[in-house]
């Protein structure tokens, strides 16, 4: 079988698929619902390319709007499910954020805006600086979701004794130039 949308300009339908698209939305599908289940593979591929090459474009105008927008979504969704943070108080704008190109926590890691891949950690994630109060202006920085991670569950007692633990001898968190030992 060949693929149709080899003749056809970018988004059109055949007569077909329009007919049968009328069908299910009177059935009751929504026309989105309709359109997505008529759809060829290669149409498919072409809507979900088209709509990633959208989101990308998005993300590179205004990166600290698709982050607010994107943490909004996700505080929404908890407070729907009821969740143990459903509580939290969402206020930030994308002019409360800042965009820095390199991590303030880990300098050595280059933020992506969105993350290339779902728990990359390099991605640029919101996080509170005070984890009682919600995302308020001046309670938030982006840093990468390793950095993020890292302290998601942590309290300042376990970050020391990590420290400690695994940098043995650095009072204070000493110069750099103390971990050299030669």
């Amino acid at each position: 079988m060949s693929d149709i949308t080899d003749d056809m300009p970018d988004g059109l339908l055949t007569p077909e698929q329009k007919r049968e698209i009328q069908v299910l939305v009177a059935s009751g599908l929504t026309r989105s619902q309709a359109r997505y289940r008529v759809l060829t593979p290669a149409q498919k591929r072409r809507f979900e390319r088209q709509i990633s090459d959208s989101e990308a474009r998005r993300w590179e105008e205004n990166r600290r709007r698709e982050m607010v927008n994107h943490l909004q979504k996700s505080v929404s969704y908890r407070r729907r499910q009821g969740g143990r943070r459903s509580h939290l108080e969402c206020t930030i704008t994308e002019y409360d954020l800042l965009d820095p190109d390199y991590c303030p926590v880990f300098p050595w890691i280059e933020l992506h805006y969105p993350g290339e891949y779902k728990y990359d950690p390099a991605g640029a994630t919101i996080d509170r600086i005070n984890n009682n109060e919600g995302y308020v202006p001046g309670n938030v920085v982006v840093v990468s979701w390793r950095a993020n991670a890292l302290r998601k569950d942590a309290t300042d007692q376990e970050l020391r004794a990590l420290a400690d633990y695994w940098l043995p001898g650095i009072d204070d968190f000493g110069d750099e130039d103390d971990l050299i030992q030669e």
